[in-house]
């Protein structure tokens, strides 16, 4: 086939010097860029990783590519580590931990494998855990998609406690400045207090700056304060993208701020400093989703970015995957009013030094080429985004034998013993319920590579090993897992051990080799504790750890399901051979066979799953 037979051919011919930034085509000539496709965001968060928003990281990164963005930016907000910096979706949770706290200064018997487990979850200082764990899935999704689209990694900064706020900040780009690719400069507290979480919230702010002895109204009070912390932010870390720059307007959008001038310089002071090093300013759709008319700027300080000279570019600001690219109609012609002729966006930092952005020098800005207006990704509509995101279908796999022919996972029911009926046909090498492989699942060890259970959040290295018991049937199993409790223990370090004995509930499949649901009490210290857990979906073939858990019919794998009891909450567990052996696609797969699971208990627990760390040589 000739160039002129194949158009994407003969663009790669056109220009042989071309660079490909994960499918999205780009030649340097000066400062011009050339690109298949235009949509960009630079603002975005997940379920997985932010208590307010829905849905995993990669049902966001999915929606993105299914709308036909080159470019995301994964921001999530930075760690936050006192009580009083929580929201009400954290805060009830961190309260419940104090009083087991104490019930446990009480009696230090009380629950404690049940404490542990929500210390784990419920602790302000989770949250430099969980954003830990962003960077690392962040970067897994990252190169897993790099082919399709390209991701950039950020934090979103806030400015609540300067001391507090900044130590955090630093302490977050030390240890994360190498996977970290840009800065979204964001301000959500005056006065310690949210300004964007409701509007009580916010009039609490506005009441705590009234003073007697103070000219201005406590609304523009509040202004100038805010747009001072804006200040200091920007000066200090040089946000490559400056965030909703007055949200602070979130619930008075119509305060006329050029009236009152000392806000207005203060504005226009913060302005002039972000296009000093090169910052872009978003255009933000989100503000219209809580009711405004038009995006984030309001148009008086839109207007004053543009006559400075200021970089503009899209942001969706999504909280889920049904808010990618959420009201970018209304954005285009929010931009097309004010005759914004060109957009900008991030790249991965190019040789040309005028373009990179410092201090931090991982990114250049760089502008959407050509007339981005008339990009046919407008026609699309976007107002009312779908609240499911389509599945791709470019590379499906099977979860059962691993291969392209195959049908996708069927997962048992919780009410009752699936049978070979509700099974896969076993002709084709699939599993049947009532001879679930006991033999192929006892004598090894798993590692346990997801969860939704609390308490694996702060920790890593974790397996569990089943055995068969002396003098019992095969289907009374030894249970041993093994972890280690802090993600910063040295590889080789010694694991902590938790022993019990699983045993076949009544009613459940006591006959040889028919059990998936068990119960499960402690041994030693333990004896008193028990929990009930049941498999729920496996693909077991290969006889034990030594192959790696790699055969003809592809990895081997087991979700289980464990019940609510005393001293364990409904969750989710996925176990594999080795800490590797299940592909990105697969994985991602077997959590869409969850999410689709008609349980509700089941599918609801999918976006509180989280990767668990595996470093052991």
């Amino acid at each position: 086939m000739t160039a002129k037979e194949n158009p994407e051919r003969e663009e790669r011919a056109a220009i042989p010097d071309g660079q490909d930034f994960g499918g999205a085509r780009h030649k340097h000539i000066g400062l011009t860029y050339f690109s298949r496709k235009m949509p960009v965001s630079l603002h975005s968060h997940s379920g997985q990783f932010c208590k307010h928003a829905t849905g995993t990281l990669h049902s966001v990164i999915q929606a993105a590519i299914d709308r036909g963005f080159i470019s995301y930016g994964l921001s999530e907000h930075m760690p936050r580590d006192r009580l009083q910096d929580l929201y009400p979706e954290e805060v009830c949770s961190s309260l419940f931990f104090f009083f087991l706290r104490k019930k446990k200064q009480q009696n230090p018997s009380f629950l404690a494998n049940s404490y542990h487990r929500l210390q784990s979850d419920l602790e302000p200082s989770e949250l430099g855990v969980q954003f830990d764990r962003f960077i690392l899935e962040a970067g897994r999704l990252k190169q897993l998609y790099s082919s399709r689209i390209d991701l950039l990694i950020g934090v979103e900064t806030e400015l609540i406690d300067q001391s507090n706020t900044f130590a955090l900040l630093d302490s977050t780009l030390a240890r994360h400045g190498n996977a970290l690719d840009y800065l979204v400069g964001s301000v959500h507290h005056v006065n310690q207090i949210p300004i964007d979480f409701d509007r009580p919230t916010f009039d609490r702010a506005v009441l705590s700056l009234e003073s007697l002895d103070h000219p201005l109204e406590p609304i523009y009070r509040l202004c100038e304060a805010y747009f001072d912390a804006q200040h200091t932010l920007i000066d200090t870390y040089r946000p490559e993208v400056i965030g909703h720059f007055d949200l602070c307007l979130l619930f008075i959008p119509h305060l006329d701020l050029m009236a009152q001038p000392t806000v207005w310089a203060r504005i226009k002071t913060n302005i002039q400093l972000a296009i000093s090093y090169g910052a872009l300013f978003e255009v933000n759709s989100a503000s219209i989703r809580k009711g405004w008319s038009t995006p984030y700027p309001t148009p008086p300080i839109l207007k004053l970015i543009i006559s400075l000279g200021g970089r503009l570019t899209l942001s969706d600001d999504s909280h889920g995957s049904d808010r990618v690219g959420l009201n970018y109609d209304k954005s285009f012609e929010y931009l097309k009013s004010h005759h914004v002729s060109t957009l900008w966006y991030l790249i991965p930092a190019t040789g040309e030094e005028s373009t990179i952005l410092k201090p931090r020098r991982k990114v250049s800005a760089v502008p959407i080429p050509g007339d981005w207006w008339e990009h046919p990704f407008w026609s699309q509509g976007t107002s009312e985004n779908s609240g499911s995101v389509p599945s791709n279908q470019d590379n499906p796999e099977n979860l059962l034998n691993h291969s392209p022919s195959s049908d996708l996972i069927e997962l048992a029911n919780l009410s009752s013993q699936p049978t070979q009926d509700s099974g896969k046909n076993e002709k084709n090498n699939k599993f049947t319920w009532n001879q679930f492989p006991i033999e192929k699942f006892a004598n090894q060890t798993w590692f346990i590579i997801s969860s939704s259970l609390p308490f694996w959040r702060n920790k890593k290295n974790a397996t569990i090993s089943y055995s068969n018991v002396v003098n019992e049937p095969s289907n009374v199993l030894h249970d041993l897992v093994e972890y280690h409790p802090h993600l910063t223990d040295r590889p080789d370090s010694k694991r902590k051990r938790i022993a019990g004995i699983d045993r076949p509930k009544i009613g459940h499949g006591v006959d040889d080799q028919q059990s998936v649901e068990w119960r499960w009490r402690g041994k030693g210290v333990l004896r008193l504790l028990s929990s009930d857990w049941k498999v729920i979906g496996y693909n077991i073939s290969s006889s034990g750890n030594g192959d790696d858990g790699r055969c003809a019919s592809g990895p081997d794998w087991v979700i289980t399901f464990f019940r609510q009891t005393l001293i364990t909450p409904t969750g989710i567990d996925i176990y594999s051979r080795s800490p590797s052996a299940l592909p990105g696609q697969l994985k991602e797969q077997l959590l869409e066979a969850l999410r689709n699971h008609p349980a509700n208990v089941v599918s609801s627990l999918v976006d509180s799953m989280i990767d668990i760390p595996h470093d052991i040589p």
